[in-house]
């Protein structure tokens, strides 16, 4: 279930896919709508970094003890953790580019 969340968390963020208020963002204007992009790609951008960041930790850790599931046939966990945490690192680096991209000025134009 987690690899199928974080997975796709990457990929929403990729196509600008979140859900907004409109009755909120159609209200900014230039200087204040690029702020507050800005302010959601940053706050995204920690949250990815520390969804990573325990992520690995916890993958590792499985990864020492080569953790299995305690079902009727055991099933390596630390695969599911390590692809869990590759795909936090990659919605982390597209919070990364597009913050840079917005910082100088060439937003996606996928971005609404």
């Amino acid at each position: 279930m987690g690899l199928t969340v974080f997975g796709a968390l990457a990929s929403v963020q990729y196509y600008r896919a979140h859900i907004s208020v409109d009755i909120f963002t159609s209200r900014l204007a230039g200087g204040a709508k690029f702020i507050a992009e800005l302010i959601t790609l940053l706050a995204g951008t920690l949250l990815f970094t520390l969804f990573s960041w325990q992520s690995y930790i916890l993958a590792m850790r499985s990864l020492a003890i080569r953790e299995l599931s305690p079902g009727f046939v055991p099933f390596p966990l630390y695969l599911i953790k390590a692809c869990v945490f590759i795909c936090c690192l990659i919605g982390l680096l597209e919070f990364l580019r597009q913050l840079v991209r917005h910082a100088i000025g060439r937003a996606d134009s996928t971005s609404s």
